[in-house]
């Protein structure tokens, strides 16, 4: 009876403790955050997190990855993108178009959806949420407030160079990579351009 009682003790204190590991964080990039199903930069991708949201996290790892769960995708992700300060209700940010040619605001998070208006290069917007395609904003444009979603590929939180911009754009043009208009706007590519995850 002692060494059923003993062992029943051991197994509450071990949930007791793993319990005790589990914490809350903020993602604190304004990217959002990848979440890998491995502990690895080279692992396959599981999902993502948008700015701001509240993780749990279960166990915290020697190479600086953390395991996590959010809603109901659980994996792995870099704890240097996460934070313990609740960020949860600060507000909005800015972000600049990079570009060259411009973006356009659509009405809707698809490159489907209508388009409300071009915004030109190096124009500050206002970012309400951030996605991993698509980022919804405000854009005052000749006085004008327009609400709607950009490219999040060819936003940034730096303003950008107008030089490395232009370069940028004449080589993707030059190239004739599928998904390019002749205005080098994006017109259906997937691809995040010259976006640099960092991850």
């Amino acid at each position: 009876m002692k060494k059923v009682f003993a062992l029943l003790l051991a197994c509450l204190l071990l949930a007791c403790s793993a319990l005790a590991e589990e914490s809350v964080a903020y993602v604190n990039n304004s990217r959002g955050l990848i979440v890998r199903q491995e502990a690895s930069f080279d692992s396959p991708i599981a999902g993502y997190i948008p700015f701001k949201e509240t993780v749990t996290i279960l166990e915290h790892l020697d190479n600086g990855f953390v395991k996590l769960s959010y809603d109901e995708l659980t994996g792995y992700s870099w704890a240097y993108y996460l934070t313990e300060e609740d960020i949860s209700q600060k507000g909005d940010f800015t972000m600049y178009v990079t570009a060259w040619a411009g973006l356009n605001l659509h009405e809707e998070g698809t490159i489907e959806s209508d388009i409300i208006t071009g915004v030109p290069f190096g124009t500050e917007v206002t970012v309400k949420e951030i996605g991993e395609l698509f980022t919804r904003c405000y854009v005052t444009l000749e006085g004008k407030l327009y609400k709607g979603y950009l490219w999040t590929g060819y936003l940034s939180k730096e303003v950008p160079d107008a030089a490395h911009a232009k370069e940028h754009h004449d080589a993707i043009v030059g190239s004739g990579l599928e998904g390019w208009d002749d205005a080098g706007n994006d017109s259906g590519s997937t691809s995040s351009g010259d976006w640099d995850w960092g991850w």
